[in-house]
């Protein structure tokens, strides 16, 4: 994935999804990004912002978690 388009989607999907975009640093998946699995990865472990609606969460990342 192109640098860019990997953060513009990073922020829009956080942004949707209730995903914390906060510290990502602190993400075991920081700087290792380079798939849209591996995006997926990522946003599963940020945290979700607060107060954030659990009908939000995603079906998409319990899916991914539980594969790997």
């Amino acid at each position: 994935m192109d640098p860019e388009d990997l953060e513009y989607t990073y922020v829009a999907i956080a942004d949707k999804l209730e995903i914390s975009t906060a510290n990502p640093g602190n993400n075991p998946y920081w700087n290792k990004v380079k798939s849209v699995h591996d995006l997926v990865q990522f946003l599963h472990h940020q945290s979700r912002v607060k107060n954030a609606s659990q009908s939000n969460l995603p079906k998409l990342l319990v899916a991914s978690a539980k594969i790997h």
